[in-house]
């Protein structure tokens, strides 16, 4: 009997599988490289991200909205550069140093008590020198640095100021200048972020053109990771075609394919509805290409969850989806708020809505309990007058929440410390106010102004 074989494919076909395969490979290059390029060149000066930015740069998402995000980029290939950064005045401050291949690997600020005047020195992998005594130094992976900053407002009406505060974030080349004096703020520029809406549409010549120079700048792990696969990929290419319109076509469309499958990837590590509360930085148990570039695209901007941990919940205590057409609460202990050193907040997004309804938490002028139990209620309409200050806005349709702890405790990082579950109002008998809500709803509003140092407001160990 004879064996039958599958066809051999077309060196179209070929030539387009192994275009999908370096697209997806070279993806966090490219996608860092578009970043690079959205940045003026030569610039000192922070640039603000614009409103939107999240579908851009997905990992800016997962946080509050009254946190104002800038960015920079760094050129250390000719020498360290130095990060001035201005006195917050006890705001909230979180800057992220991000590598050339979209890995975090440094950040400071109010966690590590530089929210006040501060400078950094950062150097690239191959720089030797000393630093000036009493500034902070990190040694980048990477030549390419992009540094994302993170101010968070005290409420709505201090976005101005803390816009004030962003625009005096500097670079200088010079490690021999002393920190910039606090000066008046010059203007914070929107950054154009056309470059990185035109990844997935890269010409194929110009691609092939970048990468090795990609590879070449990118951390020594990437380099022995990269660098053999994607060079064999694109000989058997250029053996199996030749050049002109013909490969051309067949990579841009190995390049789309490549596209879908980043974003299939990036779909399937969104959680399925669970009544845990679970953090978004968990890594697939294996890393293949492709769950390396959705992850990359999924945590691009992303601050360290030793600044700011983000848990989220999506169904109630039952299992059920959380919709905007059921009434919700989450009941907090006395002494059981978030563990924060710094702040937390709690928001609600819809599954389709670019931002979230609201945002409330311990800036909010909450109405805590006589024995300090804490209710909040998560619902489309206004609760009753008295609880209105621990309403939380609930979208139209499915929605998630989000709890962002900025400056955690070791206990939240650890696991130790548990979220309590959302209950679905009405899921309990006929869904009256059990008695710790009845004895909430007499108590007082109060407003926590220095949470973890308060005693009404600390978190028991």
């Amino acid at each position: 009997m004879v064996e039958s074989s599958r066809p051999a494919k077309s060196p179209d076909a070929v030539a387009r599988q192994l275009a999908c395969e370096i697209f997806i490979l070279g993806f966090p290059l490219i996608l860092m490289d578009a970043v690079r390029r959205a940045h003026p060149l030569a610039a000192t000066r922070f640039r603000r991200l614009p409103p939107g930015s999240h579908e851009l740069l997905p990992g800016l998402f997962d946080d509050d909205p009254d946190c104002l995000h800038s960015c920079a980029v760094m050129d250390l290939s000719l020498g360290p550069s130095v990060l001035h950064l201005p006195n917050t005045h006890g705001r909230y401050l979180s800057v992220t140093l991000v590598d050339a291949v979209g890995e975090a690997f440094a950040s400071f600020g109010s966690r590590t008590d530089d929210h006040l005047v501060s400078d950094a020195v950062i150097a690239g992998p191959r720089w030797r020198g000393d630093v000036r005594r009493g500034c902070r130094a990190f040694r980048a992976p990477s030549d390419m640095v992009w540094v994302v900053s993170r101010i968070l407002a005290r409420s709505a009406a201090d976005h101005v100021m803390v816009e004030q505060l962003a625009a005096r974030q500097s670079l200088s080349p010079s490690l021999g200048a002393p920190g910039q004096p606090d000066v008046e703020p010059t203007r914070l520029d929107l950054l154009e972020l056309t470059a990185i809406r035109q990844v997935a549409g890269i010409e194929p010549h110009l691609l092939l053109y970048r990468m090795q120079q990609l590879i070449d700048r990118a951390p020594r792990a990437a380099q022995d990771r990269l660098d053999l696969p994607i060079r064999s990929r694109r000989a058997m290419i250029e053996t199996q075609l030749e050049p002109g319109p013909r490969i051309e076509e067949a990579m841009s469309r190995g390049f789309g394919d490549a596209w879908k499958a980043i974003q299939a990837a990036r779909t399937a590590q969104i959680a399925p509805p669970s009544s845990e509360w679970i953090s978004p930085d968990a890594s697939p148990a294996v890393l293949t290409p492709v769950s390396r570039a959705a992850l990359a695209l999924q945590r691009l901007g992303a601050p360290m969850r030793e600044d700011v941990l983000t848990l989220r919940c999506n169904a109630d205590e039952s299992g059920r989806q959380l919709t905007g057409e059921e009434r919700y609460r989450i009941l907090f202990a006395a002494n059981g708020l978030p563990p924060a050193h710094t702040a937390w907040r709690l928001t609600a997004h819809g599954r389709q809505a670019s931002v979230s309804c609201g945002v409330i938490g311990d800036h909010s002028p909450l109405v805590v309990g006589e024995h300090g139990a804490l209710e909040l209620l998560i619902q489309r309409d206004p609760p009753a007058r008295r609880l209105s200050p621990n309403w939380l806005r609930a979208p139209p349709g499915p929605f998630e929440l989000k709890l962002r702890l900025y400056g955690p405790t070791a206990e939240a990082l650890s696991g130790g410390w548990r979220m309590v579950a959302v209950e679905r109002l009405g899921s309990r008998g006929d869904g009256r106010p059990d008695g710790p809500t009845r004895r909430t709803l007499r108590s007082r509003p109060q407003r926590p102004r220095d949470h973890g140092r308060s005693a009404s407001w600390s978190t028991s160990a």
